[in-house]
C-alpha cells in the first residue's frame, strides 16, 4: 500500500510523537502522477502542515492543496490524534477521518502566513467531577463544578455532567507571554500588532487589530471572531471560542503551556452579564500561585488587561 511504502521509507516517528517529513513531492497519490498538471495549476503548489504530537512537539508533512487532500496527510493526521486520545483515555478510540474543508482553511491560513493553527479532533465527552482519565490530570478545581451546580440548579457539584465534542477543529496556538508593567501579551503574535497606532493594525488587515486584551466576551464575539471569519472566507458560525472544558481538555492532552503564563483567556460560556475564564499561572485577584489549567473561574463580562482570548475554528462533524 502507497501509505505503508511512504511510512517505511520516511520513518513513523509520528507515531512516537517526534518530528517526520514526509515528502509528498513525489508521490503518485498526490500529485496525480501528472507533473504536467502540477506545473500549470497553483494549487498544487506544496503547503506545510504543522501535526501536534501528544508530547507538545509538531511533526511535518507537505500535503498538496487539491480537490481533495492527500492521502497521506489525512492519514498522519489521523492516526496523531488516535494514538493522542487512546494516550489520554487509556484506551483504543475511534475517530472519523478531518474533512477535507479542514485542510482549505488551513491552507487559507498559510497563504496568509498565518501559522498558529493546528488540527484536532475533540471526541465526543461527558465529564463530571470524579470522571477519571490517565490523560486528564489537571482537572478543574472544584470551585467550577460548584459554580455549574448553583447556575444549572444541581443537586450538588458531583451531580454536574457536561457532554461536549464529536468535532473537528483549529485551534490557535499562539503562545502566552507574560504581563508585565500592566502591558498583556502573546509570543510571536500574528493576528493581531500590539501596542501599534489602530490605522497601522487596520492597513495591515490583522483580523484583531492591536491587542487580544480589553475585550469583553460581547465584544469579541461581535467584532473579532466575525473579523477572523471574513479574514479566512468562512462562515461566522464556524469561528468561536473554546469551552472550558474543551480548553482544559486540550491543554492536558496537546498544550500544557495554556496553563502558564500571568493572564488568563475567556471561553465561550455565558450566563447573562456573567462568562467563563481561567488557566493562567496565578490567580488574578491575588498572590501568584499554582493554578493552570485547573483554574476556570466565573466573573463579570469587562474589559481587563489579564484576560486575552484565543479563537477556535469548528467544522461540521
Amino acid at each position: 500500500m502507497e501509505i505503508k511504502r511512504l511510512i517505511k521509507e520516511h520513518g513513523v516517528g509520528f507515531v512516537a510523537g517526534v518530528a517526520v517529513t514526509t515528502i509528498l513531492a513525489n508521490n503518485p497519490l498526490s500529485c496525480e502522477g501528472n507533473e504536467k498538471k502540477a506545473a500549470k495549476s497553483s494549487v498544487n503548489t506544496p503547503t506545510t502542515l504543522y501535526v501536534p504530537t501528544t508530547e507538545g512537539q509538531s511533526s511535518t508533512t507537505t500535503y498538496h492543496s487539491e480537490t481533495t487532500p492527500s492521502p497521506s496527510s489525512s492519514e498522519i493526521l489521523h492516526t496523531n490524534e488516535v494514538k493522542a486520545w487512546t494516550e489520554f483515555f487509556g484506551y483504543d478510540v475511534k475517530i472519523p477521518s478531518p474533512p477535507k474543508q479542514l485542510f482549505d482553511v488551513l491552507n487559507t491560513a498559510r497563504k496568509k502566513g498565518i501559522t498558529s493553527f493546528e488540527p484536532h479532533y475533540i471526541p465526543k465527552l461527558k465529564l463530571t467531577k470524579n470522571t477519571d482519565y490517565p490523560g486528564w490530570q489537571a482537572k478543574p478545581r472544584d470551585e467550577f463544578w460548584q459554580n455549574m451546580a448553583f447556575l444549572s440548579k444541581a443537586q450538588s457539584p458531583e451531580s454536574v455532567s457536561l457532554s461536549f465534542g464529536g468535532i473537528w477543529v483549529l485551534v490557535d496556538t499562539t503562545k502566552k507571554g507574560d504581563n508585565e508593567n500592566g502591558n498583556p501579551a502573546y509570543i510571536d503574535e500574528q493576528l493581531s500588532i500590539p501596542f501599534t497606532d489602530p490605522n497601522q493594525a487596520k492597513a495591515a488587515k490583522v483580523p484583531f487589530g492591536t491587542s487580544r486584551f480589553y475585550k469583553t466576551r460581547n465584544a469579541i464575539y461581535t467584532n473579532e471572531l466575525p473579523a477572523l471569519a471574513k479574514f479566512f472566507r468562512i462562515g461566522k458560525d464556524m469561528v468561536r471560542l473554546p469551552k472550558a472544558l474543551e480548553y482544559n481538555v486540550l491543554g492536558n492532552a496537546f498544550y500544557p503551556e495554556w496553563g502558564d503564563g500571568d493572564f488568563e483567556e475567556r471561553f465561550d460560556e455565558e450566563f447573562g452579564n456573567l462568562n467563563l475564564f481561567g488557566s493562567a499561572g496565578r490567580n488574578p485577584d491575588g498572590p501568584f500561585s499554582p493554578g493552570g489549567l485547573t483554574v476556570i473561574q466565573l466573573g463579570p463580562d469587562k474589559e481587563t488587561s489579564y484576560i486575552g482570548f484565543r479563537p477556535m475554528i469548528v467544522f461540521s462533524s
